[in-house]
């Protein structure tokens, strides 16, 4: 399975140290868990959705 997308809540903006030591500007964000309660189709309703 791929996941191509998330759906979460932005919890905010924080600073960490990669590998190398070098400081990077990362956002947190809060993820799942998600339902799926419906699918669109092209074939079934002209257009593609979650």
């Amino acid at each position: 399975m791929t996941i191509e997308g998330l759906l979460g809540r932005k919890l905010g903006t924080t600073q960490v140290f990669d590998e190398k030591g070098r400081l990077r500007g990362v956002t947190a964000v809060e993820v799942g868990p998600c339902f799926v309660t419906g699918l669109r189709t092209p074939e079934k309703n002209g257009y593609t959705a979650v």
